[in-house]
């Protein structure tokens, strides 16, 4: 069930000064940091995962009054760096950009960092996570997945509709905003048959040729923009849920 919209104060960032954050923390300690990718998606937006992060971190965070930063645009996507508009992070620059957010966030008094994202490429950044909270007392970081509440459905209309294995820039991923061009009309395709393709990670010399349009598996579109937008809702009930669950108190040290 969808929570009620809370009628409080802004929760970006980006409609707040310093001032007023200053104010906030001291009440509650949560953040959250959204993170997305440039990166190809097939026949839709190249920002398509930054634009996912967004909208739902966005709803959530009004919901429960949660403070939100601005998107992180870039992560690790070095499989598509051969499709041109693809910007990726080097591993370790996308760590060491991590590891400067928490320590900004810490400093000021935030201890419930939570990094969302859009993009399965930045799983590569727990390590850091868990590492950051050995020697900075009080602070709790989580790791949360934006497309975690629909995988039950999405796989129920998979299997429903006979849609087969679906994976990146595939139908679930398109909504009315990552709809930037028009999607072949009934496409689909199975995971390519080539022992050089392995499903993670990805080869970049070679992403090009095994995978040719970006899209890796699986019907391209349902045409149901009401459907995939349910899909995305369920996300945002999920990522409340999640928030809600948080205290906005500080850890014990």
């Amino acid at each position: 069930m969808t929570a009620p919209q809370r009628d409080a104060a802004p929760t970006d960032f980006a409609e707040l000064n310093w001032l007023a954050v200053a104010e906030r923390v001291r009440a509650d300690t949560r953040v959250l940091i959204p993170m997305g990718a440039t990166e190809e998606h097939g026949y839709l937006s190249l920002a398509s995962d930054s634009i996912y992060a967004d909208y739902v971190t966005r709803q959530a965070c009004a919901r429960v009054g949660v403070l939100r930063t601005p998107v992180v645009p870039f992560g690790p996507s070095a499989f598509a760096i051969n499709f041109p508009g693809t910007l990726s992070m080097r591993t370790s620059t996308m760590c060491a950009i991590v590891e400067d957010i928490i320590d900004c966030l810490y400093r000021q008094g935030f201890r419930r960092l939570v990094f969302a994202t859009g993009h399965g490429g930045n799983e590569v950044i727990t390590g850091v996570l868990s590492e950051a909270q050995i020697d900075r007392d009080g602070l709790s970081v989580y790791y949360y997945n934006c497309w975690d509440g629909m995988r039950d459905e999405s796989r129920r209309i998979s299997e429903e509709r006979g849609l087969g294995v679906c994976d990146h820039a595939a139908w679930y991923e398109v909504q009315a905003d990552t709809r930037v061009a028009p999607i072949p009309a009934g496409a689909s395709q199975p995971v390519p048959a080539d022992p050089d393709f392995p499903m993670f990670p990805l080869n970049p010399r070679t992403a090009r040729r095994q995978i040719p349009d970006g899209v890796v598996a699986g019907a391209y579109d349902i045409a149901d923009d009401a459907e995939t937008a349910r899909l995305r809702e369920a996300c945002v009930d999920h990522l409340t849920d999640f928030l809600q669950r948080l205290p906005a108190a500080a850890p014990e040290r």
